[in-house]
């Protein structure tokens, strides 16, 4: 071989290996083994695959152009091996549209840890992510456009979290543990984050929800945040018996709001305090007769307006404040609408609750199908009293 030959060989063979340390594409079910390469940016390039780690990766990874997975594309991270992402976003190179299917990443003793996870250069449309890894790491966490991400097993820490418009964060499984001091922020319209099991934890860290987002909790004691405000166009659903707590021991959380937000159970919740940071915050709380207990009244006050959904029925006895006073729960309590309703004051009751608290209680409650008839009634009269005009 000569000296040329020997030249254009060993160059091709270094551009071979720079090849494989910087970009993978799989295209078939493939294992990485230790001595394979396990560096670089590890590519989806074919639907339904499935990529097995065996050796510690440092890369990162992507879903290779918008065609290649429309179903499922699986990481599997092997027994006490760590896979670490690199790149400062999931989808680096803006070039690679995205996928519509699922990215599954597991391993019950692997380890996934990313500087962030951030989907800005998804477009047109997001894939979903489901987790159900040993431990994910997060430096930070931020679901834009209309990214799924489920967390279905294991555990995930997260230094912080934000949510843009219609993206969803779905905790099925395992937990998910919020660094001390972070900040979570579901600021998008149509944001979701909503618990069906699992647990989250985050002891001091303060959430907010707000501007059309949503925070659905399906878990009793299972959403453990130490500061929470609802603030302006948010909505907070309680699905499960006191799914909202301080700590892990049940304290009660503080229910801060501000602007006008949503409260909706189906399901009894408690919380520390009713506090409004001005006396124009209002939360529209469809308590739909379950318990609804506010252990003091504090901040500015604000307006609580209760509202009873279609298919639900009044229960006295259920909204309580405690410690505080007849003329504080007078002065925070707005109107009461049952069905399409709206109860006259005058049926409205301020009970003591025989100690340092009172019960929102009505003298009388139509039954649904009686209020019907009234309105039908109604309705009747002042359609006769126009044609008689």
């Amino acid at each position: 071989m000569n000296t040329k030959s020997k030249t254009i060989t060993l160059i091709s063979v270094l551009m071979a290996l720079s090849s494989a340390s910087y970009a993978e594409d799989y295209y078939t079910d493939t294992t990485v083994n230790p001595g394979d390469p396990s560096s670089g940016t590890l590519k989806f390039a074919a639907d339904n695959i499935t990529v097995t780690l065996n050796t510690d990766w440092n890369g990162g990874w992507s879903i290779r152009g918008s065609d290649a997975v429309k179903t499922k594309a699986t990481l599997v991270i092997g027994d006490y091996i760590t896979y670490t992402e690199t790149l400062g976003n999931i989808f680096a190179d803006p070039t690679y549209n995205t996928a519509t299917g699922t990215f599954i990443i597991t391993g019950e003793s692997g380890t996934y840890n990313a500087t962030g996870l951030s989907t800005a250069n998804i477009a047109p449309t997001a894939p979903t992510f489901r987790f159900s890894v040993g431990q994910a790491n997060f430096n930070g966490l931020r679901l834009a456009g209309n990214t799924k991400l489920y967390l279905d097993a294991g555990n995930m820490n997260i230094s912080g979290l934000k949510m843009g418009s219609g993206a969803a964060f779905n905790i099925t499984g395992g937990t998910l543990y919020v660094a001390s001091g972070s900040r979570i922020s579901l600021d998008g319209d149509g944001s979701k984050l909503i618990m069906t099991g699992g647990k989250y934890i985050g002891e001091n860290v303060t959430t907010e929800v707000g501007n059309g987002a949503i925070l659905d909790l399906g878990v009793s004691k299972g959403f453990i945040t130490r500061y929470f405000t609802l603030k302006d166009k948010g909505t907070l659903i309680i699905r499960a018996d006191n799914a909202l707590l301080q700590d892990e021991s049940g304290k009660l959380r503080v229910f801060a709001y501000t602007g006008t937000s949503t409260l909706k159970l189906y399901a009894n919740q408690a919380f520390a305090e009713f506090w409004g940071n001005a006396t124009t915050d209002v939360v529209n709380a469809y308590t739909n007769g379950y318990d609804l207990t506010f252990n003091g009244v504090g901040g500015q006050n604000g307006t609580l307006n209760i509202f009873i959904e279609s298919g639900y029925e009044w229960e006295n006895n259920a909204i309580h404040f405690a410690s505080t006073t007849k003329e504080v729960v007078e002065e925070v309590l707005g109107d009461i609408t049952i069905g399409d309703v709206k109860v006259d004051k005058s049926n409205v009751e301020i009970v003591s609750d025989g100690s340092n608290g009172y019960y929102v209680n009505l003298i009388a409650v139509p039954e649904p199908s009686t209020m019907a008839a009234i309105f039908g009634f109604i309705a009747l009269f002042m359609a006769a009293r126009r044609r008689c005009r």
